[in-house]
Parts: C-alpha cells; structure tokens; sequence
C-alpha cells in the first residue's frame, strides 16, 4: 500500500499508509506517516510510526515519532525525541536529544547527551550521564559516569573508581 507518489515501498508485503518521502526496503515493515523516513533492507517485521527524518535498519528495531533518531540493531527501538541513536540489542532510547543506547538491553530515558553502553545499563534523564558498565544505572543530574557493575549514581559530577555494587547519591563526589 502506498499513499503518495513521493513514498517508495520495495520490501515483500510492506505498506506506507501516510506521509510523504517514506521509503521501506524491510519485508513485513511499514510507516504510518511522517516524512523522508526509511526502513532498510535487513529491517524485516519494523516499524516507522511518524516523525521525520527517522531510520529502523535492522530486524524488529522501530522508531515511534520525533526526528533524526535511528534504530540500527535487533529490536531496538526509539520513542520520540530529537537525535537519538539505539544501536545494540534490545536496547531502546525514550526521548529527550542525543540519546545513546549501545549496550546490550541498554535504556536511555530522556534527558540530553546521555549515553548507556554497559550491557542492561541504564540512564533516567540528566545530561551527559555514561552509564559505562554492566548492571549500572543513572538518575538524574549531570556529568555522572558509572565504571562498575552494579554501579547507581545520581546527584552531579559523580565518578567511582571504586570496586563493584557502589552507590554515589547527590553532592561531587569523584574517587
């Protein structure tokens, strides 16, 4: 199915029901909306829902909205927002503006300039929080980096050098 002479649709039983300048090469895929979004060749069963500019470029991974946002690796996903990339397994960035999920079953939540590349880590608004290792998690605040696993910090500027399981709340603490 194709709604405008400006989409292209090229994958086996993939439809564009809206927008303009969609293009889909995914079998099983399709966009709802939106404009000069894309779904690659390798993208069987994803989606597009809306927004502009917008790319799902590997099986099962889907883009619901915003714009400039990427899903490249298996079911990744990105939900809104502006810039966000999701490029490993399972991983999924939710909003907010130069999201990085990179890590294996990794999960951005909002914010600006954040990024969780330890596998299953994770980063809940803030701006420029890495949550770098296995297991560990990022609310909040800015400038935070988790280096060990089973690492959670919050608060500003918070940076361990410490071993495993370390928990670095509000305040400046580096080491």
């Amino acid at each position: 199915i194709v709604t405008d002479p400006t989409n292209k649709f090229i994958g086996a039983y993939s439809c564009i029901l809206a927008g303009k300048y969609n293009t889909t090469n995914g079998t099983y895929s399709g966009i709802v909306g939106g404009t000069y979004n894309s779904i690659g060749i390798a993208s069987y069963y994803s989606i597009i829902v809306g927004g502009t500019n917008n790319t799902a470029s590997l099986y099962g991974s889907s883009v619901t909205g915003g714009n400039n946002n990427t899903a490249s690796d298996l079911y990744s996903s990105v939900v809104g927002g502006t810039n966000n990339i999701a490029s490993s397994w399972d991983s999924n960035v939710s909003g907010g503006i130069h999201n990085t999920a990179s890590g294996w079953y990794s999960h951005v939540a909002g914010g600006t300039h954040n990024t969780a590349s330890g596998i299953s880590s994770s980063v809940v608004g803030g701006a420029a929080n890495k949550a770098l290792a296995e297991n560990s998690a990022i609310v909040g605040g800015n400038w935070n980096e988790t280096t060990n696993t089973y690492e959670f910090a919050s608060g500003k500027f918070n940076k361990s050098t410490q071993s495993s399981y370390t928990y670095l709340a509000t305040g400046f603490s580096i080491g």
